[in-house]
């Protein structure tokens, strides 16, 4: 366990930027929805003398704008990595564990070749990219180096494009 312990410290000491940056920006959020309500004023109408509450036209980012929303992500991937961590190792001895990690491994990585294939702006398509994975895949089960894959890949690619489909 001592050995682990000298892994956390220079995680710890690398995400202490990105808590402060997180704890800041959600400072100044506050304190700009603060300002954004003592903005807002009410108004009588003159003519037929009803109340209305009006603000002023500059709006600035709420709670969650997009800055916000990227630190917290930072934020939550930072916890994520710590809580690893800080698993004991018996936990993650276990050969269930080894195996979905392997498992889990290969499923998303599938996934996200099969998303970045078929899937243009949201919608199912078949073009160039279907034949660039199939030739790249059988030059991997001809057991070919990788920078030929993808120069195989891409020349099927910008072939197929050149055919005019895709």
């Amino acid at each position: 366990m001592r050995g682990r312990t000298l892994l956390v410290t220079p995680v710890l000491a690398a995400g202490l930027p990105i808590i402060v940056a997180a704890v800041v920006a959600f400072g100044v959020a506050v304190l700009q929805q603060r300002r954004r309500r003592a903005a807002t004023r009410t108004t009588t109408c003159p003519i037929c003398r009803t109340t209305r509450r009006s603000t002023s036209s500059t709006r600035t980012g709420g709670l969650m704008s997009l800055t916000n929303a990227l630190l917290l992500s930072c934020l939550l991937c930072y916890a994520t990595k710590l809580v690893g961590f800080l698993v004991p190792d018996r936990h993650l001895e276990h050969p269930l564990v080894g195996a979905a990690s392997a498992t889990m491994t290969a499923g998303l990585l599938a996934a996200l070749v099969a998303t970045n294939t078929f899937v243009a702006e949201g919608h199912l398509t078949v073009d160039a990219r279907v034949v660039s994975l199939a030739v790249a895949s059988l030059a991997l089960w001809l057991r070919a180096p990788f920078i030929v894959v993808v120069i195989l890949g891409a020349a099927a690619a910008a072939a197929t494009r050149a055919l005019g489909w895709g």
